[in-house]
């Protein structure tokens, strides 16, 4: 496959006037984060003993405001040693990761939905492609910024960040993220939020340019619940976009010129507001996960 590595998009994307974001973005996530270290965290870890023998594998689970995050925390049998870490975060539809093995870096894979109780990671994310209320998630919650469903992960995600960071088998100053679609959005979302995160890589991220008159990115709110000031007013507060000058970590972006989900003019912009080391890669191809390891 080829790939073309590239400092910016330029004429592949023709990205229109772009507003600023709201006046108080900035204070807006910091009081939410604040507010959100007042739950305890209820931290639950569980081991999941049919996990490979070469690994530790716990079931994890994080409180924050709205309800829980949960994901699967491997770790590498090898003591005495801090490796670097890589955090990885479900697509959306059913959204679900299982354990994830790395001979040489402790990885955690968050999930935007929980578990279903007495089911392996297999069988709930079988469940969850079976329930209808999952298809139209991404909506659950909106317009009201404060109820929004993907607020809850991302608060419970920061804090997962946070107790990762201060694991012993963890190397604070190597923790990436590295994710897909939907996961990578919250991926960059994170690293405008959480300076323990020191590279993101967002692979075909969505939720960019979420105010764009062409080429939104996916969810298009305003196709979807309206174009009305109420939706305008609460897209801007989970636009990568408005993220993106808050990133302090390495970014590294995988574009798909075909793409229709996550449109190569809505990705350009976000990219355009990074200010830290970053670089962008773009494939032939479209909505696809890339087949890139590094």
């Amino acid at each position: 496959m080829g790939k073309r590595v590239m400092p910016l998009i330029g004429a592949l994307c023709l990205a229109g006037v772009v507003s600023a974001g709201p006046a108080d973005f900035n204070a807006h996530w910091a009081e939410a984060v604040k507010n959100a270290e007042r739950t305890p965290l209820n931290l639950k870890w569980k081991r999941d003993w049919r996990a490979e023998w070469t690994h530790l594998v716990y079931l994890m689970s994080f409180d924050a405001t709205g309800g829980t995050v949960q994901g699967y925390l491997s770790l590498p049998q090898l003591p005495g040693k801090s490796l670097p870490a890589e955090i990885t975060i479900a697509d959306g539809g059913p959204g679900f990761l299982g354990p994830i093995y790395s001979a040489d870096h402790v990885v955690l894979a968050l999930n935007l939905y929980p578990r279903s109780e007495g089911y392996s990671w297999q069988e709930s994310h079988e469940k969850l492609c079976f329930d209808a209320r999952v298809k139209d998630a991404v909506f659950r919650g909106a317009p009201d910024r404060e109820r929004y469903t993907l607020r809850r992960a991302l608060l419970g995600m920061n804090r997962a960040v946070d107790w990762l960071a201060t694991r012993q088998e963890v190397d604070p100053e190597r923790i990436e993220i590295h994710a897909f679609g939907q996961g990578a959005a919250l991926g960059l979302m994170l690293a405008g939020l959480n300076g323990h995160v020191k590279t993101v890589v967002a692979d075909k991220p969505v939720f960019c340019d979420l105010l764009a008159e062409n080429g939104a990115g996916w969810p298009d709110f305003r196709k979807q619940l309206g174009d009305t000031p109420e939706v305008r007013d609460f897209a801007a507060y989970y636009d990568v976009v408005n993220f993106a000058p808050g990133i302090k970590a390495e970014a590294r972006f995988i574009v798909g010129e075909k793409d229709t989900v996550a449109s190569p003019s809505s990705i350009q912009v976000a990219y355009d507001r990074v200010r830290a080391p970053k670089s962008i890669i773009v494939e032939p191809v479209g909505h696809v996960k890339s087949e890139r390891k590094e």
